[in-house]
């Protein structure tokens, strides 16, 4: 039985360089490299094509590219994998305000935790059973963890890492690896979000047009403008693959 951590990254940036050149020694395979991105599926086609070259009962790592960090050798993260007695770990989103955002994006893993598809492990066998049932769900929705987390609830060996015994999203450094979010940005936060979940909001943003046009009496033709605007803007520019 081997451990190998696996990375996806078309370029260098963010810790990167980091993760190839770790303290540790670990020799990162990377998935993508010099590759054309086409979205955060091409992740999850990269690994399983990848589980293929493995034997069934080694053990595959998967870390973001662009903001994790390496904490502990694979010597550690072994151990304290099999101590947790699962046969896949995910990250778990961390609890934080706006939660109810969240789940209502990606949904829910296990015992109503959201889980984080930058950081996740386990067998080969196992991973290719709950990859293979996240590639399908592609077929209708093109968002990562929300296929993650959608497929979680079929598989009895997954667990959440609830604890940051071997990931952690929240920075505890206890853990073997952490995720770290990428700079805040407009582009970020603002047009990409609303280009990939608006989606999921929809009934949202009808409710408080609908409050608005009642309560703004007189600025009800700017109310109704202003949602024409907003209808032609997600029709032209918003993911719908998820709806």
């Amino acid at each position: 039985m081997v451990v190998k951590l696996v990375t996806y990254a078309t370029h260098s940036d963010g810790t990167f360089e980091d993760i190839k050149n770790n303290k540790f020694g670990i020799d990162v395979v990377v998935l993508g490299w010099k590759q054309k991105w086409n979205g955060f599926m091409d992740k999850f086609r990269g690994v399983r094509q990848y589980l293929n070259t493995l034997n069934n009962d080694d053990i595959a790592i998967f870390i973001d590219g662009f903001d994790s960090e390496i904490l502990q050798s694979l010597d550690e993260v072994e151990k304290r994998f099999k101590r947790l007695n699962c046969g896949v770990l995910v990250s778990e989103d961390p609890e934080k305000p706006g939660r109810y955002i969240t789940k209502k994006i990606f949904g829910t893993c296990k015992d109503n935790r959201v889980a984080n598809s930058g950081l996740y492990m386990g067998y080969v066998k196992y991973l290719k059973k709950v990859l293979d049932d996240v590639l399908k769900e592609c077929e209708n929705c093109n968002d990562d963890q929300r296929n993650l987390n959608k497929v979680c609830e079929n598989f009895d060996f997954i667990k959440v890492d609830r604890e940051n015994f071997v990931f952690s999203n929240t920075g505890d450094r206890r853990a073997c690896f952490v995720q770290n979010p990428g700079k805040a940005s407009f582009k970020r936060y603002i047009l990409r979000g609303f280009k990939e979940y608006s989606q999921f909001f929809l009934v949202e943003f009808f409710i408080i047009f609908a409050i608005l046009f009642f309560v703004l009496k007189k600025y009800r033709l700017w109310v109704v403008g202003v949602f024409f605007i907003f209808v032609i803007i997600f029709a032209l520019f918003s993911d719908t693959s998820c709806l």
